[in-house]
């Protein structure tokens, strides 16, 4: 795949050879060009001046901004990779971790996870905060490396420690589990909230947690309830399962049905399973909504179909009830046996009866 992008990079015709740009001209073109990144305005001429410019400037953070140009606004990664390659095959971090991001991705190339995990570790060595968070990402999924908590654990806290924040929210997951770490729910909790009043969403929400269960914090509902709001309301489908829970069963707030059902609609339509199976009862029952058994039934559906054991069985039980949708004992045995499958035992049950009632 390298030697294919070095070709790549001898068979571009665009750039023209020119001496090295002084420091002051690299600092001048790749200021303009992240203006443009974050999304600035640039005619057309304009930036096959800039594009021109930086990659003869002959300096690796010059070249680096040339390809994400290619790549983010010309969506050319023909020829943004053979100019990334160049600036991360001269040591800089950010192009070894952008191209460790392509490789992983399989963007504009072939995706080789082995490669990338050998990208974000060059990067990582020198420091590079996103990099060490990616290479704790391959050591804790596997992705081009064997698994490793403990070594997931090391670049999450050399990441973290630079206020990386999805490195504290990551590091924080491994220290609450005790995942190649010795188990720290306190330390957790405070990851989780440095993190989180950067912002990061999912943080937000496991501080909202850790509030409402008493791990590593003073168990304070309403503090959970809070923080699953904020989180919530930007989507997190989570966090609005968990204040659906808070609003269905008073925890930190005024029980409430409609608004559970509300929160759990918004998490059942960002795809979390249980938000959908909570969703579905709350319409058959007619608890906190108008009942509705075809949406209900639908919805039951799309969690059996995501992997959910409950909605398996409860969208069989849709099935041979007629609930919502017609009679179907065929495919109620296929969604029980599949349920039973994860060992469920209700699932076993009904599917024992319905084998005996078809004898």
């Amino acid at each position: 795949m390298i030697r294919r992008i070095q070709a790549l990079f001898c068979a571009l015709m665009l750039f023209g050879v020119a001496p090295a740009a002084s420091a002051q001209d690299v600092s001048s073109l790749t200021a303009r060009a992240t203006a443009i990144l974050e999304g600035a305005s640039a005619s057309g001429s304009e930036m096959q001046t800039l594009l021109t410019a930086l990659a003869q400037a002959q300096d690796p953070q010059a070249d680096c901004m040339a390809a994400l140009l290619l790549r983010d606004i010309r969506r050319d990664t023909a020829q943004a990779l053979p100019l990334l390659l160049r600036a991360a095959q001269n040591g800089l971090p950010r192009a070894q971790w952008e191209l460790g991001n392509m490789l992983l991705e399989g963007k504009g190339t072939a995706r080789n996870s082995a490669q990338a995990a050998e990208w974000y570790r060059r990067a990582a060595v020198q420091g590079f905060a996103p990099a060490q968070y990616n290479l704790g990402v391959c050591c804790e999924q596997g992705r081009g490396l064997r698994v490793s908590l403990p070594e997931a654990a090391v670049w999450y806290e050399r990441a973290a420690d630079q206020g990386y924040p999805d490195a504290q929210y990551s590091l924080g997951n491994l220290l609450m589990r005790g995942d190649g770490v010795i188990k720290n729910p306190v330390r957790a909790a405070e990851l989780f909230r440095a993190s989180a009043e950067q912002g990061y969403v999912p943080a937000i929400s496991n501080l909202g947690q850790c509030y409402l269960d008493g791990h590593g914090v003073a168990q304070d509902p309403a503090e959970a309830a809070r923080l699953f709001h904020v989180a919530a309301e930007q989507g997190y489908a989570l966090a609005a399962y968990y204040l659906g829970e808070c609003y269905r069963n008073g925890l930190g707030v005024a029980q409430d049905a409609a608004e559970a059902v509300r929160w759990y609609r918004v998490g059942a339509q960002n795809g979390y399973g249980p938000a959908r199976i909570n969703l579905a009862y709350a319409l058959m029952t007619g608890q906190g909504t108008p009942p509705n058994a075809a949406e209900a039934a639908a919805w039951y559906r799309k969690a059996a179909e995501q992997g959910e054991t409950d909605g398996m069985r409860n969208y069989a039980l849709c099935l041979l009830r007629g609930d919502g949708v017609p009679v179907d004992a065929a495919q109620a045995a296929l969604w029980l046996q599949r349920a039973a499958e994860r060992n469920d035992p209700e699932a076993l049950a009904l599917l024992r009866q319905l084998r005996q009632g078809a004898e």
